[in-house]
């Protein structure tokens, strides 16, 4: 029989049959975690004083009369995760220019970063939506074991001593390791030492 088990290199097999095991289309909930009011204010207030959206509230506002608006943005919060709905102002954003770092001719277009503000509380209600996905993924093994990175329990420092186990082993064992890096070098980014990349 030739090789992949076909009969002849014109046969086909339909699509299901290249599915191994049973895959299931059905949705599961998305999880609540307990919608406290705790996890709401991390969200929403643990971050840095960034600057406000078009609505002009800060962080720091919101700090000051958490204690009375907490239950009112639990609520809107939870109301949004209910029903799938993203606010409008919380998607309308105000565009500012920054010169980008060094010294650059601010007459040309690429001496300049636009940056959007966004409302924080809209930012609060991404990061909550974030978190929940992260934990979600982990949960129901959504993502590989390995895979690292703005995962909650996992980090990449993690991964990088499992690689240095790896190679000390193949080291001890007289073998050879080779590590294959793949960087995207921004444009402009100068200060890369390729040739450090490339030996090191």
């Amino acid at each position: 029989m030739p090789y992949g088990g076909r009969r002849s290199s014109g046969a086909r097999r339909t699509t299901t049959s290249q599915i191994r095991g049973s895959q299931s289309t059905q949705r599961k909930p998305f999880p609540s975690r307990n919608r406290c009011r705790e996890e709401v204010r991390d969200a929403t207030l643990r971050t840095g004083n960034t600057s406000p959206g078009p609505d002009s509230i800060t962080v720091q506002m919101l700090k000051a009369v958490w204690r009375i608006i907490g239950s009112h943005v639990q609520r809107l919060y939870e109301g949004c995760l209910t029903i799938g709905h993203h606010p409008k102002p919380f998607r309308e954003a105000e565009v500012v220019m920054i010169t980008k770092p060094g010294r650059r001719n601010l007459s040309t277009p690429r001496a300049w970063r636009p940056i959007s503000l966004l409302s924080c509380l809209g930012k609060g209600l991404e990061r909550l939506i974030a978190r929940r996905l992260a934990w979600a993924s982990v949960h129901y093994g959504v993502l590989h074991s390995q895979q690292a990175g703005a995962l909650p329990k996992r980090s990449a420092v993690d991964l990088v001593a499992a690689l240095l186990h790896d190679i000390e082993e193949a080291f001890a064992r007289g073998q050879v390791a080779t590590l294959i890096l793949r960087l995207r070098k921004p444009k402009g980014a100068s200060a890369t030492q390729t040739t450090r990349v490339s030996y090191a």
